[in-house]
């Protein structure tokens, strides 16, 4: 089977590096999802083909995930946090198509492997939610989005600053997600960016992503979230660090 000239194996660790992000996912919201995916991805086909698949995988899982997470939306404190990514995703775009493709896809590994040694440090933000900070962390992570589909940490550190419980805040990165993987959306579509090999091969993909999803919604109800973080966190590291050194 070949598909974007994948031999076997390449077809192989792209599949499981779906599954295990599909975990990620539903057990989490999404952080940390696209590390394993858009790294390897962007490696193989290159980050201009890799970053449209894995948003619009991201938009597949957060649809599936919104059912759950939509009566736990805080809308008055994390509109800004939805909103202003839609504007900010467009310029992430620019930056993908015009900047070097072996540059990007290895600022791809790079951005993935500081986010992850980041999350395992244990750092937190701890001033607080406030209206311009939302907007910021916003922008910020719509650009990253845009360039890297890598927009998440930023927005799950400032959420994590804020008052609410742990299902509040997997419905809000959940929310976050949705808004900017639309944007996303439309301006890939926009740059021509999905053509048929690869709406084929993201419809090859949603297969062990979504039971990667069903999964990780069990675990989310059963494990403990501390140990199943770090564990991914470190596999992360370690696919991270491969990329970027290749």
């Amino acid at each position: 089977m070949a598909l974007f000239g994948l031999d076997t194996w390449e077809l192989a660790l792209v599949t499981l590096a779906f599954a295990a992000s599909g975990i990620v996912r539903g057990f989490g919201g999404g952080i940390g999802a696209n590390f394993l995916t858009a790294p390897v991805l962007a490696a193989l086909i290159g980050p201009r083909e890799a970053v449209p698949i894995v948003m619009l995988l991201n938009m597949v899982g957060n649809l599936q995930l919104m059912p759950q997470v939509l009566p736990s939306v805080n809308w008055r404190d994390g509109w800004p946090l939805f909103f202003f990514p839609i504007l900010t995703v467009p310029l992430g775009g620019w930056l993908l198509f015009t900047v070097d493709e072996d540059v990007m896809r290895r600022a791809i590994a790079a951005a993935a492997l500081g986010f992850s040694l980041l999350l395992l440090s244990g750092w937190r933000y701890r001033g607080g939610q406030r209206i311009g900070l939302s907007i910021v962390t916003g922008s910020v992570s719509g650009v990253l989005v845009g360039s890297v589909s890598l927009g998440g940490p930023p927005a799950f550190l400032y959420l994590l600053a804020g008052s609410g419980d742990a299902a509040t805040n997997r419905a809000q990165f959940v929310m976050f997600g949705t808004t900017a993987g639309l944007a996303a959306l439309v301006m890939f579509a926009a740059a021509g960016a999905y053509r048929l090999d690869a709406i084929l091969f993201a419809c090859f993909l949603l297969v062990p992503a979504a039971v990667g999803i069903w999964l990780g919604s069990i675990l989310f109800r059963r494990a403990s979230e501390d140990v199943f973080r770090r564990i991914c966190l470190w596999g992360l590291v370690a696919v991270s660090l491969c990329v970027l050194v290749i």
